[in-house]
């Protein structure tokens, strides 16, 4: 597993994030929203997050949905390339930002100051998605395979998921490209210079309609988490109440998501423009898999289990308390002031 690229990013982010600041980021004033008629004061955050795809639907769902602005936030949603996550959010650039946890993970075991709030992905749905004359997985020996970044979940669990399943082991039966996007994995793969990809539906599907094959899917190998909301615990501790509004448009959004079937694929309809089969198909996937948890909770269970596989992989050298790495305490605010309205 090539972790340098995050660990080059880690060690120049804690030199310099001392010096960073936020500049004209939002006030903290705490507890004004959750009493009183007035409204809450107006604040600006930017959210990191990987791409507009169908996979990042809460944070779109949010958005245009009108939920950060019910919480008075304006919210400036800031598409960023994974490698560049982790600088971002050390350096301040962005306030929130929603990614693969193993990154933050061993960050953190390093010294560096974040925390995880809250959950996006709770299972990995990609789809492995190979060329028109490749039938079953054993034919990728030999071939080129297009993942994503070296560390994030998807490409760490489908590099497990090929050894074990299939007995193919990453850079000695087929050899790994990081793409670095799923647009770049798309564009490798309908060019012919990858035998197969990870893909996340429904962009799986579209390319199933243009004949290429689907061979098998991450969802159910191993249960962890596959992205989570981060911020640092300078910006957590200075302006809670603004964290804890964000949260809860995040549940508010996450709620609509799993109550309204139609309004998402109309929606998905719409911004991805999908056909309607596809759309009731992606959502029927998503809801199937749970990948999106309603409650925004990262589970323990599934957090200790990725960072036993992080061990295993010598990206850190052992499983740290779960609290050193998530405060729930700001989700289960939000969850109290849903309540209370």
């Amino acid at each position: 597993m090539t972790w340098q690229i995050f660990s080059l990013a880690i060690s120049w982010c804690l030199v310099t994030a001392a010096g960073c600041s936020l500049g004209a980021g939002p006030s903290s004033q705490a507890g004004t929203s959750a009493q009183g008629t007035q409204p809450p004061p107006l604040a600006e955050i930017r959210f990191g997050i990987g791409s507009e795809n169908y996979g990042w639907m809460p944070a779109l769902i949010a958005r245009d949905k009108g939920f950060f602005e019910r919480e008075n936030l304006r919210v400036e949603i800031i598409n960023l390339r994974a490698e560049a996550m982790l600088p971002a959010i050390l350096a301040q650039e962005v306030h929130i930002v929603s990614h693969s946890p193993d990154p933050f993970i061993a960050a953190v075991h390093k010294g560096a100051p974040l925390v995880l709030i809250g959950s996006m992905f709770d299972t990995t749905p990609y789809d492995l998605v190979a060329q028109k004359d490749i039938n079953q997985v054993s034919e990728l020996r030999g071939k080129r395979v297009g993942l994503l970044s070296p560390a994030t979940v998807g490409t760490i669990l489908t590099r497990e998921m090929l050894r074990e399943r299939y007995g193919l082991v990453a850079g000695t039966d087929f050899d790994v490209i990081n793409t670095g996007s799923s647009t770049a994995t798309v564009s490798q793969i309908e060019s012919g210079a990858i035998a197969a990809g990870i893909i996340i539906p429904p962009t799986s599907y579209q390319l199933r309609d243009k004949g290429f094959k689907i061979l098998t899917n991450t969802s159910g190998f191993m249960d962890v988490p596959v992205a989570a909301l981060a911020t640092t615990t300078e910006y957590a501790a200075n302006h809670r109440d603004v964290v804890v509004r964000f949260l809860k448009a995040w549940l508010a959004s996450l709620e609509w998501i799993h109550s309204n079937r139609e309004g998402v694929v109309q929606y998905s309809m719409e911004k991805h423009k999908l056909s309607r089969e596809h759309a009731l198909e992606a959502y029927d996937t998503y809801m199937k898999y749970s990948a999106w948890p309603r409650d925004g909770k990262i589970r323990r269970k599934g957090f200790e289990a990725l960072m036993g596989l992080m061990v295993s992989l010598k990206a850190i050298d052992n499983v740290m308390p779960f609290e050193r790495l998530v405060d729930p305490s700001y989700l289960d605010e939000a969850q109290r002031r849903m309540t209370e309205r």
